[in-house]
């Protein structure tokens, strides 16, 4: 009897393992590409300023990637409403995510850069 109900107890505990570990993907998932930099009340092309790749991938979790002319830097995001917080290599950056576009002050350089959702 003892066995049956440490088999049932270590059935119980898998199914809700697995349960937990199904979460849905972010709706706000997904790489935005960058399309300007809005700079001394000018907006540009990202293209004349920037050479290099230039995007955004936010992933599950909180987690994702910067590439920033071609340099890849990890980062952590938060979203709340429409306000979303960047954080890389420790330093806050702070912007808005609405209508599949971030726009964003990277590392508080004085330039803001919008990011359109790819596709």
């Amino acid at each position: 009897m003892k066995k049956l109900i440490a088999m049932l107890m270590v059935i119980a505990m898998m199914v809700g393992l697995v349960a937990c570990g199904s979460s849905e993907p972010d709706p706000n998932a997904g790489k935005y590409i960058a399309v300007t930099a809005t700079a001394l009340g000018m907006t540009l092309p990202i293209e004349d300023v920037l050479e290099g790749e230039t995007w955004i991938e936010l992933k599950n979790g909180g987690k994702g990637t910067l590439c920033l002319d071609g340099d890849s830097f990890s980062l952590k995001w938060v979203l709340e409403g429409e306000d979303i917080t960047i954080t890389i290599q420790g330093e806050d950056s702070y912007g808005t995510l609405e209508d599949g576009a971030i726009t964003v002050d990277l590392m508080d350089l004085g330039c803001e850069y919008r990011f359109e959702l790819e596709g």
